[in-house]
């Protein structure tokens, strides 16, 4: 039994994506495995109150379009949350946002990415100490995901150890204590999600100098993201 899984929506994908695609938590409860009924849904932009994380056998944060370093008060509230559940027993996945988010509140730092937008199909590629981590040992290197994001986790908290990176990004992954990690790409997007992404950016991307046609063109697929995340289930569920 993999139990429920507490999902900490904190965004929502572009209105047409998400009318054909479902909403972050669809995504996400796909890549983990785990029926739509075994997932709890709190949507804190909604300002709906935080459980206790204690009765999930895992938390996963989503991504958003906000800023982590706009410091909204349904994230101040998150953050609040988080530090005080601490790095204890339940597992917990940040994903994007959720990667920033746990960095901040462990004492990292957040900014806007000195490189730029990150969008698109993406490699990243393993440190040596992701080889013995629970998570990530079982993956390939270099690992194909999507990203999209703007801001990044410029410096790691003091105790996180970092897992992956690439050239734009070299905190692309980390763990906090035994069960904490953060991850900047998105694991449960597809590529004809992330090329719809670009396409909603498309004045955006091209105002910054990159060429939103190549990126839409150079879009692939991997089975990556859905064995990282089911990895992450099968930990929670152990636990």
């Amino acid at each position: 039994m993999m139990g429920r899984f507490l999902i900490i929506k904190m965004g929502a994908p572009p209105p047409g994506i998400e009318s054909r695609h479902g909403i972050f938590a669809d995504w996400i409860g796909r890549g983990l495995g785990v029926a739509r009924d075994a997932l709890e849904i709190v949507d804190v932009v909604a300002d709906e109150p935080l459980p206790d994380m204690d009765q999930y056998a895992g938390v996963v944060l989503t991504g958003s379009a906000a800023m982590v370093t706009d410091h909204l008060p349904w994230s101040d509230r998150v953050a609040d949350w988080l530090g005080a559940s601490g790095t204890g027993d339940t597992p917990i996945l940040g994903i994007c946002y959720g990667h920033q988010l746990l960095g901040d509140v462990f004492g990292g730092s957040v900014a806007q990415n000195p490189k730029g937008r990150e969008i698109g199909t993406i490699t990243v590629d393993l440190t040596s100490e992701a080889q013995t981590d629970p998570l990530f040992s079982a993956l390939p290197s270099p690992l194909v995901m999507q990203a999209t994001h703007m801001e990044s986790l410029i410096t790691l908290p003091e105790n996180g150890v970092r897992l992956a990176g690439n050239s734009h990004d070299p905190n692309q992954a980390f763990r906090i204590g035994e069960s904490v990690w953060g991850i900047q790409f998105h694991p449960e997007m597809s590529a004809e999600i992330i090329c719809e992404y670009i396409d909603a950016r498309r004045e955006a991307i091209a105002a910054e100098g990159l060429d939103p046609d190549a990126q839409i063109r150079s879009a692939r697929d991997s089975l990556h993201g859905a064995r990282l995340l089911t990895r992450f289930a099968q930990l929670a569920a152990s636990r």
